[in-house]
């Protein structure tokens, strides 16, 4: 023999019959992904436009949120026509100006010990603070800050 393997046409017959099954089988599977890929693609596409709503939801609600801040906000800044918060100024000084907020808070009860012994004793009030300040306490937080000057008015 030559070393040729020989089939007979028979086992030929099977063997493309097999390989016929076989495409046909991968020709399935890939349409059935195929059919899969597209549900999932049309899933995605909703969640996407779902997010999309959600998120103009939640970008409505900081508008709103943030003019209602403004609207609480007893002093209503505003430049050009524009409303400003104080919570954007108070980032603005923190961020934007480079200010530590510890050395700040640390300068704010400047010489303030004793009244800081005092909260803790008497609980929420008004307790003088540094530099001709008086700070409102509430529930051991600090809420606000007053000039006194501004509190003879």
């Amino acid at each position: 023999m030559s070393g040729k393997i020989r089939y007979s046409r028979e086992d030929l017959k099977a063997k493309i019959s097999r390989l016929a099954l076989s495409k046909n089988a991968l020709s399935l599977q890939l349409s059935e992904l195929e059919s899969d890929l597209e549900v999932h693609a049309a899933a995605i596409r909703l969640i996407q436009i779902e997010m999309d709503k959600v998120v103009e939801e939640r970008k409505g609600v900081g508008r709103a949120l943030g003019k209602y801040i403004s609207e609480l906000d007893g002093n209503n800044f505003q430049y050009k026509g524009i409303q400003v918060t104080e919570h954007a100024i108070v980032q603005y000084v923190l961020r934007g100006l480079g200010i530590d907020p510890d050395d700040l808070i640390s300068e704010m009860f400047k010489g303030s010990d004793e009244v800081i012994k005092q909260v803790g004793k008497l609980g929420d009030g008004k307790y003088p603070m540094s530099e001709g300040l008086q700070g409102t306490i509430v529930d051991n937080t600090l809420v606000t800050v007053f000039n006194k000057k501004e509190i003879k008015k």
